[in-house]
């Protein structure tokens, strides 16, 4: 909404909320795994229905957007906007159909639904900006910014994480609960100078302060050069940075081995300020930085048609990325009848700590991206009366590279990978390395019907490593190519009157599925019950899917 406050300000505002639920089905728990653990004690399933039963993992997700601001004109060549905004997003989760076997084997009975916690992130950010025009070569802008960012994990029901926790989803513990909080300051300025009519230059800097992840001082110059009145070269570089998120610094998502006669061993994600993770010499997160290179061409050749190609270059230091997993090598964890078999410094370090398994983020290597886009338009063909044709073709090529990874000394000593082939695979070969879609679109003054048809490259399921051989990681199974694929989508929109229309989307419309990933490639989960891989993926896997919608314009 707008208001006018005064002849030279304006009250503007909006609101947005948005709430999911959602519910997926997590393994089936076998009839004979449920006896071993808790025996014949007739809970849920009847034993001699040799039955099993199938958890339910169900989610809420709410997200929140408020802002309200007002807009001044300063004077002619100067005005200024000033907002404070609001957002939230929340999950809360709930398995069902579930028991708790520990506290089912130690209690004789058990609940069947459970309400494991949720997490909540908020932000609250507030903006000062004023632009104008010195001159009529040189126009400037420059604002201030405050945030305050608030992260939460809530703890979820006592039995949801008793022991073993909840079948399908442990509930939160109490120390894996807690809410963070940090803020940040930041001030920038820009200024764009129209060097001739046909030749542009701009520079920009930022400065930004985080109470948790220090400062950092990013710039940008670029510039532009008129190709007469129908085009124009483009290009930039810039430095950037990111703080780490408080989800990477604080998130624990950890369950415990239940072994009789011993203590519960912790395995998961860990955050990056617990012992074991710090014992292996990991640093606490600080700031990514980046190079940002990009430069473009764009012509148009007539009314209806025109053209662009842009080129690009990102390198990222410093990336935060999610490590391997960390695990015994050749020792073995405790247990209720032997002690633990200790064979290198890192199996010490998760003994100590009662860790079997972990993984965390980590600062942990340098990345490049290189890439174009190319986009083609053609538009108003002349169809009939008053009907139109357009169509388009956009294309992207990209290509992901690690270019170092730092692993921790006490890692390295042992000779564990802190980011192996797998992992590394998700970065460079997990997306397509190029994505091509053909537009075709018919518009008339009731019906607006488009055709795209989208064309992604191949991706390749890396398989897990085996282990090294001088120095070079072997792979267990065999690395499989997915076949590039098609899809097809269709979105028809028919005027019913001039403030209500109706309209449908057909998504995939020849029914395209992913390619089937091998039980080769040592990498497909629940001993190959998938038929697809869930880290690697072009498309979706639910083949056509449709919406119909009804619009009304006040």
């Amino acid at each position: 909404m707008e208001h006018p406050l005064t002849e030279k300000s304006t009250l503007y505002s909006f609101h947005g909320y948005t709430t999911r639920t959602g519910r997926s089905f997590p393994y089936y728990r076998t009839p004979y795994s449920r006896q071993s653990a808790v025996g014949d004690s007739g809970f849920l399933t009847v034993p001699s229905d040799f039955k099993g039963y199938q958890p339910t993992f169900e989610v809420e997700i709410n997200d929140h957007i408020n802002a309200i601001g007002v807009k001044m004109d300063i004077s002619e060549k100067w005005n200024a906007d000033a907002s404070v905004t609001y957002g939230s997003n929340d999950v809360f989760y709930a398995v069902n159909n579930s028991v708790n076997l520990d506290y089912l084997k130690d209690n004789k009975t058990s609940p069947t639904a459970f309400q494991p916690g949720g997490y909540r992130l908020t932000n609250v950010v507030g903006n000062y900006d004023v632009s104008g025009i010195l001159s009529e070569k040189i126009s400037v802008a420059t604002g201030v910014e405050y945030k305050v960012e608030k992260y939460g994990a809530f703890e979820g029901d006592a039995i949801s994480y008793y022991k073993g926790g909840s079948d399908s989803f442990p509930g939160i513990k109490p120390e894996e609960a807690g809410t963070w909080t940090r803020s940040n300051i930041a001030a920038y300025g820009q200024v764009d100078y129209d060097i001739t009519s046909d030749l542009l230059f701009g520079a920009a800097g930022r400065y930004e302060n985080f109470t948790d992840a220090g400062d950092n001082f990013s710039w940008k110059i670029n510039g532009r050069y008129k190709l007469g009145e129908k085009g124009a070269i483009r290009g930039s570089y810039s430095t950037g940075f990111r703080a780490p998120s408080l989800h990477q610094q604080h998130i624990t998502l950890s369950q415990y081995t239940i072994i009789q006669g011993s203590e519960p061993l912790l395995q998961g994600t860990l955050a990056n300020n617990n012992p074991a993770v710090q014992g292996l010499g990991v640093k606490k997160l600080f700031n990514e930085t980046s190079e940002n290179i990009s430069a473009g061409l764009t012509y148009k050749f007539n009314r209806n048609f025109s053209a662009s190609v842009d080129f690009y270059q990102i390198k990222v230091y410093d990336r935060v990325l999610f490590s391997s997993q960390v695990r015994y090598k050749n020792g073995t964890p405790a247990t209720a009848t032997s002690a633990a078999v200790i064979t290198n410094p890192v199996e010490q370090i998760l003994s100590d700590n009662r860790v079997t398994v972990l993984q965390f983020f980590i600062n942990a290597g340098d990345t490049k991206t290189s890439g174009a886009d190319i986009v083609l338009n053609y538009k108003n063909i002349a169809i009939g009366d008053n009907g139109k044709f357009n169509t388009s073709f956009a294309a992207n090529f990209n290509r992901t590279d690690v270019v170092a990874i730092t692993t921790p000394k006490v890692l390295a000593d042992a000779g564990y990978n802190i980011f192996d082939r797998q992992e590394r695979g998700l970065i460079t070969k997990s997306r397509p390395r190029s994505k091509m879609i053909l537009g075709l679109n018919y518009v008339n003054d009731k019906w607006d019907v488009s055709l795209n048809n989208s064309r992604f490259g191949e991706v390749t399921v890396v398989s897990p490593s085996a282990g090294t051989v001088d120095g070079v990681e072997t792979a267990r199974g065999i690395d499989q190519v997915l076949s590039a694929t098609i899809a097809t989508d269709i979105a028809v929109s028919f005027k019913l009157t001039d403030k209500i229309s109706l309209n449908g989307n057909i998504n995939n419309i020849f029914d395209v599925y992913p390619d089937i990933t091998l039980e080769s490639t040592k990498s497909s989960q629940a001993g190959s019950r998938f038929k697809y891989s869930s880290e690697v993926q072009q498309i979706g896997q639910l083949g056509t899917t449709f919406s119909i919608g009804l619009n009304y314009q006040f």
